[in-house]
């Protein structure tokens, strides 16, 4: 399974790693923490998921959610994100994300 994480934080990059790396067997990690790396992956690669935050070193990451669903149909975007839930979350959802969760929660 190829997984992309995006996110500004290492901290959250290296926890969400060793979550996945014990939960999935074979599971390939990209990270990128900028939204020019992100973009730079989405085009060199395909992934099944991919789990973002919401908000990159003051950009927001709409038009990723979107160039990854149009680009990438197959993959599942989760956003990973501090931003409230009730606020975002139908945007996202909009723009092709499936799921969204509270880093708080």
């Amino acid at each position: 399974m190829n997984v992309l994480l995006v996110d500004d934080h290492n901290i959250v990059i290296n926890g969400l790693k060793v979550l996945l790396k014990n939960e999935i067997l074979n599971v390939n990690i990209s990270e990128a923490d900028t939204l020019e790396s992100a973009y730079e992956f989405i085009e060199a690669n395909q992934y099944e998921v991919a789990v973002l935050d919401l908000n990159l070193r003051g950009k927001f990451c709409f038009d990723l959610i979107k160039l990854i669903h149009s680009r990438q149909p197959q993959c599942k975007i989760m956003v990973y994100s501090s931003y409230s839930e009730e606020v975002y979350s139908l945007r996202v959802y909009k723009l092709g994300a499936k799921g969204y969760i509270n880093k708080k929660e």
